[in-house]
């Protein structure tokens, strides 16, 4: 029973091992393509330090955010503690825009990074004629996708939250400077980033390895995985217009709904992948 219980350790420590060693190979794949480098650092740059300056320097020389009947309508379904205690309407409408409007297009920087290092994992490898010798390894093909999936996993997240925490640092100084009054961000931010931002991480993750065996480029696997993004367009319009607000209860739901898509993607993928039919088609 001791040896037993020995040798699984070993196998599973094993197992460990190889996992740390495909998901780190992809981490430095991507690092040295410069191409790829840039997809995944400028995206995250404009969204937490030239655009949210950009907002606040308008605001401060034009006085106004509000250009039409949509933001008032949204703001007459937001709960009292998103917004500032403020009578200048104005203000109530910058901070609008930082803290609830641009929140749901910081899920498309794990969405972009994760289509990037993800399309690289399988068909980067296939175009280079590196991807034969991964697939005759001892890890199952539920551990072969685990690996893959923590390669694109853990830098989409690492990037997102930093992204995020540049953004609120930014936020909270330049409008303390420009407008005098320093703007924080809401509960739902926290929320985003710690329940919703990994459900669509593995989501966009899990798709782009499913279109990996259905293509042949890299860049064919990144068009077709840039439709994931749509949906997050929808949800910023879709606040945009005062239609929905996308407040904590909804990003709860949201997130188990898309959990639950990962946990029966996962299965599906781990059935259906066919290593000997990938290295030929």
């Amino acid at each position: 029973m001791v040896k037993q219980r020995f040798q699984l350790k070993r196998r599973c420590l094993m197992n460990f091992k190889r996992i740390y060693a495909v998901a780190r190979k992809d981490v430095m794949d991507v690092m040295n393509d410069r191409e790829s480098m840039l997809a995944i650092t400028l995206f995250p740059l404009i969204m937490s330090v030239l655009m949210p300056l950009v907002i606040i320097i308008i605001f401060k020389f034009s006085g106004e955010v509000n250009n039409g009947g949509d933001l008032d309508k949204l703001l007459s379904i937001l709960p009292n503690e998103v917004l500032p205690n403020v009578a200048d309407t104005e203000i109530k409408m910058l901070v609008l825009a930082l803290t609830v409007l641009l929140a749901p297009i910081f899920l498309m920087i794990p969405v972009m990074i994760a289509s990037v290092i993800a399309s690289y994992s399988f068909i980067g490898e296939k175009e280079n004629k590196t991807l034969e010798g991964l697939m005759y390894t001892p890890l199952t093909n539920t551990e072969l996708i685990t690996a893959k999936a923590l390669g694109s996993f853990v830098p989409s997240i690492l990037v997102t939250v930093i992204s995020i925490l540049i953004y609120a640092v930014l936020v909270n100084v330049a409008s303390r400077y420009f407008i005098g009054y320093a703007i924080r961000l809401n509960l739902t931010w926290l929320v985003m980033t710690v329940l919703l931002v990994p459900a669509v991480t593995i989501l966009s993750i899990l798709l782009v390895i499913l279109i990996s065996f259905k293509v042949k480029t890299v860049r064919a696997a990144q068009s077709i995985s840039s439709l994931i993004a749509f949906p997050i367009l929808a949800l910023v319009i879709s606040q945009v217009s005062g239609v929905f607000y996308f407040g904590v209860v909804a990003q709860i739901i949201l997130a188990s709904v898309i959990l639950l898509i990962d946990i029966a993607l996962l299965i599906f993928v781990s059935k259906r992948i066919n290593r000997e039919k990938f290295l030929v088609s």
